[in-house]
This record gives structure tokens, C-alpha cells and sequence, in this order.
């Protein structure tokens, strides 16, 4: 009678439902997003209150790995300072990045985007890196969003020439229209970090999580992608607000799962009920 008891309840009452738990199951499998950023959509969506950490802890609960992160980068010495732009299309970033269809042919993806509201311009698949499809890209991107007063690349040869006193079509392009061209330092993709992290957060969410058959069909997937990134999805870095806010001044109003791509695949399959 004097041994001491377990004071452990019988049954164990979670304060999060169950369909919100499905929910951050279906969100984590699905974008691979961490718990802070879910808090956060479910809270902006009118879905649950919770905090972070609650979503960490369902993230254990269910078993899904979760990888840790070191809280300071290292810096090699350098003393790094972000900027940000004042206004919309006053800076624009370009950048290339390298990927597969599923027969393991080569493709690439020229992205652009705008400085001041992180609003990805444009996301173009092509087979040949070359700078005349950069051109292309770029023509495109223009037609449809306006001329920025200068765009930042890396050094890659399809941006700027061997030679200083010569250009590349992409710069005879610039030059033509009076659009400064600026490149980052060699070695230095920090200076281009606004490109580079959208593209790790297309690679992260949509592409590594699918495959595409063809060139057709990796950018009907890069079009829906960058409907949802511009429009639906909350941006840390900007007080968690969609880009097109900022690029527009305007937001869309969104409620439960509206606009959040890849769904209608888990909801369909017999594997997830």
C-alpha cells in the first residue's frame, strides 16, 4: 500500500484532432514541409492553432524522420549580409538548374526571380544550356512581367562572355534594352542566394517527390508549381505572406487544402485509405 504509483493516465487525450493530424501527415509526406511552416498554413488556412514544436512532436508520434539543421551556417570568414530590394522589378535573379526526366535524359530549368517579393518570374524546362535558350527564357519572362532595371547571374558562360569587351546573346539583350547586368563573385552563389533558394525549395517540395516522363510534361508541372509558390504559399521570409502580395500588392484569401498541388495523387491511392 506505502509503494508509490504511476500517476500515468489510462487513456491518453491529444489536444489536436485527429483529421488535423491527418492533415500535417498528408503536408509532411506530400511538400516535406517542417512543423513551423505547417503551424503556420494551418493557422493562415482557418484549419488549427498550433505551435511548432506541437507539430514536431506529432512528426515523432508518427514516426516520420526529421532531419536536424546546425543553427549557424558556416561562414569561412566572411561576413555576409543579405539586402533586399525597395520595389517590385527593380531586381531580378536568373539562375539554371540542372535535373533528369525518368529515362535519365538531361533537362535543365532557367528560373527568374524578382528580388524585392521573391515572385518566381519564370521556370522554363529545356534540353540545350545554351545561351541562346537563356535569351529565349528571358524574352519570354519580359513579355509577360515587365523589364526590371537590372538582373544578377552567376558566371556561367551562357550569361557573360570569355572576353570582357564581348557579349553573349543574353547580353546583347540587356545592353539592347538598357537592363544593367550584374554578376555575382566567383565561387560566391551567396551573391545569387535568392535564385539558389528558390531553386532548392522546387527541388525539395515538387521535383524529388515525382518524375516526369517528358520535357512537355516536367513544365506543365513547373507551371502549376509556380502557381501554387506565387500565390498560395507563405514565404518565411517575407512575415509569412505569399510573394504575389508584395509583387501585386495584393493576396488571396485561402481556406482548408485550396491551391496546395500533389493532393489529388495521395487522396486517390488505396495505400493512404
Amino acid at each position: 500500500a506505502l509503494r508509490g504509483q504511476s500517476t500515468r493516465p489510462q487513456t491518453i487525450h491529444y489536444q489536436v484532432s485527429d483529421q488535423v493530424v491527418g492533415i500535417i501527415f498528408m503536408l509532411r509526406t506530400v511538400l516535406g514541409w517542417g512543423g513551423h511552416r505547417i503551424a503556420r498554413e494551418l493557422k493562415a488556412r482557418g484549419m488549427a492553432s498550433v505551435t511548432g514544436r506541437t507539430v514536431y512532436r506529432i512528426f515523432a508520434r508518427l514516426g516520420l524522420p526529421v532531419k536536424r539543421y546546425a543553427l549557424k551556417g558556416r561562414s569561412d570568414g566572411i561576413a555576409y549580409r543579405s539586402y533586399e530590394k525597395k520595389r517590385p522589378n527593380q531586381q531580378w535573379h536568373i539562375d539554371v538548374k540542372e535535373t533528369a526526366l525518368s529515362d535519365g535524359t538531361k533537362v535543365y530549368i532557367c528560373i527568374l526571380v524578382d528580388d524585392y517579393s521573391r515572385y518566381a518570374i519564370a521556370a522554363v524546362a529545356g534540353i540545350a544550356f545554351t545561351t541562346a535558350w537563356v535569351t529565349q527564357v528571358v524574352q519570354g519572362a519580359l513579355h509577360r512581367a515587365g523589364q526590371p532595371e537590372e538582373i544578377v547571374s552567376d558566371n556561367g558562360r551562357q550569361f557573360i562572355a570569355v572576353w570582357e569587351e564581348v557579349l553573349t546573346q543574353f547580353g546583347h539583350l540587356l545592353a539592347g534594352l538598357g537592363v544593367a547586368h550584374r554578376t555575382c563573385a566567383p565561387y560566391y552563389p551567396q551573391g545569387n542566394g535568392k535564385a539558389e533558394a528558390f531553386i532548392h525549395t522546387l527541388d525539395r517540395e515538387w521535383l524529388s517527390r515525382r518524375s516526369f516522363a517528358t520535357v512537355e510534361e516536367l513544365q506543365a508541372g513547373l507551371e502549376q508549381y509556380l502557381t501554387f509558390y506565387n500565390n498560395y504559399r507563405l514565404h518565411s521570409s517575407l512575415e509569412w505572406q505569399a510573394p504575389v502580395s508584395r509583387y501585386a500588392g495584393r493576396a488571396l484569401q485561402v481556406q482548408g487544402l485550396a491551391g496546395l498541388p500533389g493532393l489529388e495523387q495521395m487522396a486517390a491511392s488505396p495505400r493512404w485509405g
